[in-house]
């Protein structure tokens, strides 16, 4: 049992047969999180629980995160195999509390929320592979399936994501949108959507479209306008979002209904810390 600097405590009973590590035990505490490890290398179980405003201070002294904050309990448990070409990975994981925010005083909470996860690290290329991915939340379920995530910008493969979304409210899902995705914040959404829709990269731009969303109740209100409100709704859209720039493209938006259709396009840009929206629709 080893105490080290930062209060970290070790407890470990580790052993090596042949090139293969056994953990016989291997327990980790520390102030802002803890972890419980069993099992060797080619088949680890593990359970760890993490407080993610004392885990952010921490990794911060490592890891940049920008403008954003984080609060609220992790929880995960499953198991892990480490190969030399990959390491992979199944379990699941609960947040309780999260509270996102960044500089410019934009919050967004989540009470709970539920990820099961199957999915690998290849190191020489720089992605994460995930089998498959379903995440429950307040605002909806989301579910992943096949799909590469890079784990860096030199990746030698760019983002490619397939995902179907389910009950998504969409009143409970803007902050997040607007904390992320640049999206306006002055424009207030409600209703509740189905998805089927793909999200692909090029350096710090992310593009979103999606040929099947369907949105019941809609309601979509701007300051100083009257408020846009269909029973049911097709949605068709081609976006381009870039996080980095704070810029948002909508180059096509195909919106149908029994009483409406409307297409058109919008970008929203900063300009001097203002942001200013172009578009038009017919």
């Amino acid at each position: 049992q080893v105490t080290l600097p930062g209060q970290i405590k070790l407890d470990a009973h580790v052993f090596s047969d042949k090139g293969l590590i056994t953990f016989d035990k291997l327990n980790i505490a520390a102030p802002f999180a803890n972890a419980d490890i069993a099992g060797t290398t080619e088949s680890i179980k593990y359970s760890a629980a993490a407080n993610l405003t004392q885990l952010q201070e921490q990794l911060g002294q490592f890891v940049s995160f920008g403008k954003y904050k984080m609060a609220g309990q992790f929880d995960s448990t499953g198991n892990v195999s480490i190969k030399k070409e990959k390491i992979t990975t199944t379990g699941t994981a609960a947040i309780k509390d999260l509270r996102l925010s960044s500089t410019e005083g934009i919050t967004a909470v989540e009470p709970a929320a539920k990820i099961d996860f199957d999915a690998a690290y290849e190191p020489e290329k720089k992605i994460v592979a995930i089998d498959s991915l379903t995440a429950v939340a307040g605002f909806g379920r989301l579910t992943v399936k096949d799909a590469i995530v890079p784990s860096d910008k030199d990746a030698a493969v760019p983002m490619k994501l397939d995902a179907s979304a389910e009950n998504i409210d969409l009143a409970k899902l803007q902050p997040f949108m607007v904390l992320f995705a640049a999206f306006p914040k002055d424009l207030q959404l409600a209703g509740i959507a189905a998805s089927q829709l793909s999200v692909s990269s090029k350096k710090d731009t992310y593009r979103v479209t999606t040929d099947s969303t369907s949105i019941k109740n809609l309601k979509v209100a701007y300051p100083g306008k009257p408020p846009f409100e269909q029973p049911q709704v097709l949605l068709m859209l081609d976006a381009e979002i870039n996080p980095v720039l704070q810029t948002l493209a909508v180059k096509k938006l195909h919106l149908t209904s029994p009483q409406i259709k409307i297409k058109g396009t919008f970008e929203k840009t900063i300009e001097a810390d203002t942001g200013k929206i172009d578009g038009q629709a017919s």
